[in-house]
């Protein structure tokens, strides 16, 4: 095994905070604190698959306290000239554990008392959000939200089959767009950014070497170094080494035997 993580969720609260400096009027922002949080109803194991000429090195950094990964550095090893031989798969995912998503609950409920109090959210819970976009409201509150990207896989298919398959990369909980809108008396708030829903999987093909690097709310950016696998003339010099050094000591055994 390499090592194991949670996909990510995300964890919101909106407050409304008093900026103002001390004996000046009171300045009132929107303040919203957007967490990654770890989805824990399913644990990822990233299991070894190379094969016996080619080996991927894959480190894991992880946010602290936390299975959620905040990078992961890549390296293949190339040894096809030492054993003529093709590359096959890098890594297996497999999970251990499963367990029931809870039950959404009610926006209303949950944050009735704001913007006079703060408000905590789930939002992949709490909203029920459906993969396309959509928007509730709730007292002078109102959420919007984005379609998941097109290129996202159902988790389900995830957990059905290709979680089993070689992979070349990276699954991760695929981003959308939050737009969160409050209006008060005085003030419009508005506040927008990116929240990860597990529900949804996005691909992340691993370079050959460099590293990959998961965004504060969600998604991620690819660092590639120089490619350390061999050009196939370097794999083709060696194969005729290889056939060239065979050749020679059948002669000479033919050689010996004639004696």
């Amino acid at each position: 095994m390499i090592d194991a993580f949670y996909f990510q969720r995300n964890a919101i609260r909106m407050e409304l905070k008093n900026s103002a400096a001390a004996g000046t009027p009171e300045n009132l922002d929107l303040v919203v604190t957007n967490r990654r949080v770890e989805d824990r109803r399913n644990r990822i194991l990233l299991l070894r698959d190379d094969t016996l000429w080619k080996r991927t090195t894959i480190n894991l950094a992880k946010v602290e306290n936390t299975d959620l990964i905040q990078t992961a550095g890549v390296e293949v090893e190339d040894r096809r000239a030492a054993f003529i031989q093709t590359t096959g798969g890098i890594v297996k995912v497999v999970i251990p554990l499963v367990a029931g998503m809870a039950g959404a609950a009610d926006l209303g409920a949950k944050c009735k008392a704001f913007p006079t109090q703060p408000c905590d959210l789930d939002p992949v819970r709490d909203l029920a959000m459906s993969k396309q976009g959509g928007t509730k409201t709730s007292g002078t509150t109102t959420l919007s939200w984005t379609e998941v990207p097109r290129s996202a896989l159902p988790a389900v298919s995830f957990y059905g089959g290709v979680m089993s398959q070689p992979s070349r990369g990276l699954y991760y909980a695929a981003c959308r767009g939050i737009d969160i809108i409050l209006v008060t008396p005085t003030t419009t708030y508005r506040w927008t950014g990116k929240i990860a829903d597990p529900r949804w999987l996005d691909f992340v093909a691993f370079p050959r070497k460099g590293n990959l690097r998961m965004h504060d709310q969600c998604g991620v950016s690819t660092t590639s170094e120089k490619d350390p696998t061999q050009p196939l003339d370097t794999v083709i010099s060696a194969a005729v080494t290889q056939a060239i050094a065979i050749k020679d000591a059948i002669e000479k055994a033919d050689k010996g035997d004639a004696k």
